[in-house]
């Protein structure tokens, strides 16, 4: 008899945990409400501005010459320290 009547003490102490944790999720359901009452969308702030293709094509275009005038210096560079050596 004094299992059952411990088995009832557990129960009971269970159920004023439940209720305890169940106000506190109710606070914050409420809480949670409010604030998407507050602020029901949200807008969209676009960081970077739109590209045109031809932009985009010509900035491609303005370093691939940059790429081609490096490598022609670079030669040049070579060059001229190979006749040096000789």
């Amino acid at each position: 008899m004094g299992r059952a009547i411990d088995m009832e003490n557990d129960i009971h102490k269970l159920k004023i945990k439940v209720e305890t944790i169940e106000n506190a999720l109710e606070k914050v359901i409420e809480t949670v409400d409010r604030l998407e009452a507050k602020s029901p969308s949200v807008k969209h702030v676009d960081l970077v501005e739109d590209i045109k293709p031809k932009e985009i094509e010509e900035e491609q275009s303005i370093s691939i010459d940059e790429e081609k005038a490096a490598k022609t210096a670079a030669q040049k560079k070579s060059a001229k320290s190979s006749k040096n050596k000789k």
